[in-house]
């Protein structure tokens, strides 16, 4: 975050520009933050099932 915000700062330098750059509201950000655990949880179930369903098809046509 620092970073991005020392070259924001850079820019602004070299454009002549004199206002500091804005930081965003941080609550959209949380959340998504908090919903990415989620999505890997969510992803890792649906590759176990995914993959049980192939495995059980495979084990049906043989």
């Amino acid at each position: 975050m620092a970073q991005g915000h020392a070259r924001a700062s850079d820019l602004a330098l070299c454009l002549n520009l004199d206002f500091l750059p804005v930081e965003p509201p941080r609550q959209p950000v949380a959340r998504v933050l908090r919903a990415l655990p989620r999505c890997g949880e969510m992803v890792a179930c649906l590759s176990i099932i995914v993959g049980g369903l192939g495995l059980i098809g495979l084990a049906s046509v043989l």
